[in-house]
C-alpha cells in the first residue's frame, strides 16, 4: 500500500516503508547525489531521476520508515566511501 504525507510517498515493503521524494515534474523523484557539492548550509544535493533538476535536503532520498521513524538507507550512501 502506498500512501501520502506532505510530499514524501511512502512504499510498503515487509514492514517497512520505502519514502521517496517526488518532483515537481511529476515524473521522477529526488535521488541523493554523492558527487554533487553541499549547501551552503550543510544539506545534500539530489537530482531528479526524469529531469535532472537539483534541490537539497537535510537527509538522503529515497530513506526508509520503520515505526514511525524515518532512517537512512545503507544503499542509499553506500557510495560515500
Amino acid at each position: 500500500m502506498s500512501k501520502t504525507s506532505e510530499k514524501r510517498h511512502y512504499h510498503e515493503v515487509n514492514g517497512i516503508e520505502r519514502v521517496e521524494y517526488p518532483c515537481k515534474c511529476g515524473q521522477g523523484f529526488y535521488r541523493y547525489d554523492p558527487d554533487g557539492e553541499r549547501s551552503v548550509h550543510n544539506q545534500l544535493p539530489h537530482r531528479c531521476t526524469k529531469c535532472d533538476e537539483q534541490v537539497f535536503f537535510s537527509i538522503p532520498y529515497p530513506a526508509l520508515r520503520y515505526k514511525g521513524r524515518i532512517f537512512v538507507d545503507w544503499e542509499t550512501v553506500n557510495d560515500l566511501n
